[in-house]
């Protein structure tokens, strides 16, 4: 799947909000953009990647290239690292941004990041990710905030290398007070399986209500993929 880096919200100057900026590429050879772009490149608050009050933060800026070698993140939030290694080429993910993974609702990052409880700091403070999706408009992203020292599971079915369309991404990690389950793909946006998450280790319960969650074809393949994953 191809990382689609720009951050798809629409701003009180009714304009779209870019940063890398590989999604409105895709999209410029079917029509041109009939917004203004707002770059936000030059947003400080929005760079860095740090332990912070016992939580790693991401700028929302930083790309997913980062994101997949920076030596902090491989340490606290390895989960992250494995799915930014699966979109798209080098080309992409070093342009593509977090926070642009997550303003286009169907990133390959976000399923990890539900999975790993992320919050998200914006202009009007900090708020669980999952919330942040629920809206109908992502607001400006500044950062993203994990708890570390989590295991995780990851998998995505369909890569692009092999000429396969992204089917379903899924992860699952390993909470204090139980699992977390998440699933997303091309077409698909991203959700926490909480129904599945009370019924672990019921596998085949599990796997029934992964299938119901999601729904259709995309269903099934997630529920084989991430139940043989946990289980593993």
């Amino acid at each position: 799947m191809a990382a689609r880096s720009h951050m798809v919200v629409t701003t009180p100057l009714a304009g779209v909000i870019i940063a890398g900026g590989t999604a409105l590429q895709l999209a410029w050879g079917q029509a041109a953009p009939n917004e203004a772009l707002i770059d936000i490149t030059g947003v400080d608050a929005a760079r860095g990647i740090g332990v912070v009050g016992g939580m790693l933060r991401i700028g929302a800026l930083e790309t997913l290239e980062t994101c997949r070698t920076h030596s902090l993140v491989r340490a606290h939030a390895p989960l992250l690292g494995q799915a930014c290694s699966v979109i798209g080429a080098l080309g992409v993910r070093t342009l593509a941004t977090l926070g642009g993974n997550i303003g286009w609702r169907q990133g390959d990052t976000i399923p990890a990041l539900l999975a790993l409880d992320a919050l998200v700091e914006t202009e009007d403070g900090i708020r669980p990710l999952e919330d942040i999706l629920a809206e109908p408009t992502i607001p400006l992203l500044l950062g993203v905030l994990l708890p570390t020292g989590r295991a995780g599971v990851f998998e995505k079915v369909g890569y692009r290398a092999a000429f396969s369309p992204s089917v379903v991404t899924v992860a699952g990690c390993l909470a204090p007070d139980g699992p977390r389950l998440a699933a997303g793909g091309s077409g698909l946006p991203a959700l926490r399986l909480r129904s599945a998450e009370a019924l672990v280790p019921d596998w085949p319960a599990v796997a029934d209500a992964i299938a119901a969650g999601i729904g259709g074809e995309r269903g099934t393949i997630a529920a084989r993929v991430l139940t043989g994953l946990l289980r593993a």
